[in-house]
């Protein structure tokens, strides 16, 4: 049979011509608006189809048994790729095993928590504190102290939640029996040698020699960092060899490029959890539990956590 008639061919043709006309931007832009953007996607499975179509037809005699060898040396590298990459994950992971395992003191009856960005009300409802500073935002001169109701005079079921355009107004919550109320002590002091100041943000990291993005929870107490705890958003090759394969416009290094990006997982690890989640975003969203475990603060019990259960945004 006639290498040119056999469906490897055909598909060698099509990955070929659709990647080159991408190499010109001209004419790469345009196929990108006459696919809706899929051109990338298109070609990774012409790319799939293409090793499969090789493996059978090399098989049938359809072309040579040498061929054969294209792809297996595609896809053991590609695991091979895979096993690398999978291996600096873990790399990180342990890294992180060893930077996130720090315990710093804090007396839950004496230090007070301030923070920038601290899920407040959960760890009030989830540890036994008796208040909690948050300051609105990095200039903030006057915190705001959250402090649950048994702990205040406060009538049951009323419930103070933060006006984001001004000052905190009262909300009559009574018909979901929540016995607690968040007040307001906007001239309340902070004594930075007591308070555990609480920041989160985002910067890149040097882990196992790597240079990760990460999440980064900084414990302070007046101008000295005690401890950081971290958790990086990464992501490794998905065990389906699958590349998006085409060019496009570049904002690092600027311009327009051309390569292939295989099929990845987003993953979050901070080396403790002992398993892999989805990425999420530390600077905006915080583990209340990160925080409780660090400081080892005391949880509350079952029921009253229960008896507690507020946990709207502060």
């Amino acid at each position: 049979m006639k290498p040119f008639s056999t469906i490897s061919f055909k598909l060698a043709l099509s990955v070929a011509i659709l990647f080159l006309l991408q190499v010109f931007q001209p004419t790469g832009i345009l196929i990108q608006f006459a696919t809706l953007g899929q051109v990338f996607f298109l070609i990774g499975v012409l790319a799939d189809l293409l090793i499969i179509a090789l493996i059978i037809e090399a098989l049938s005699g359809r072309l040579p048994r040498f061929l054969i060898a294209i792809p297996i040396l595609a896809i053991g590298t590609y695991y091979a790729y895979c096993i690398a990459a999978w291996r600096e994950v873990g790399d990180i992971d342990e890294a992180l095993r060893k930077t996130n395992s720090l315990a710093i003191p804090f007396d839950a009856k004496h230090d007070r928590i301030l923070g920038i960005v601290v899920p407040a009300a959960l760890l009030l409802t989830r540890y036994d504190l008796d208040e909690v500073f948050v300051r609105g935002s990095r200039t903030s001169e006057s915190p705001t102290r959250l402090t649950l109701a048994h702990r205040v005079d406060c009538p049951p079921g009323a419930v103070w939640y933060r006006n984001v355009t001004g000052p905190y107004y009262v909300v009559d919550d009574s018909a979901l029996k929540r016995e607690f109320c968040i007040g307001r002590s906007p001239n309340a002091p902070i004594d930075p040698q007591i308070s555990l100041t609480v920041e989160a943000s985002q910067s890149y990291v040097i882990l196992a020699g790597k240079r990760v993005f990460a999440g980064i929870l900084d414990f302070r107490r007046g101008d000295q960092s005690v401890g950081q705890f971290l958790q990086v958003s990464t992501a490794r090759p998905s065990l389906l060899p699958f590349f998006f394969i085409g060019c496009g416009l570049s904002d690092y290094p600027t311009g327009w490029m051309c390569g292939a990006q295989p099929l990845t997982e987003s993953i979050q690890l901070d080396g403790t959890h002992g398993k892999f989640s989805r990425a999420s975003n530390l600077a905006t969203e915080v583990d209340a539990d990160i925080i409780g475990n660090v400081l080892g603060l005391p949880p509350r019990a079952p029921s009253e956590q229960q008896a507690l259960g507020w946990t709207g945004a502060t």
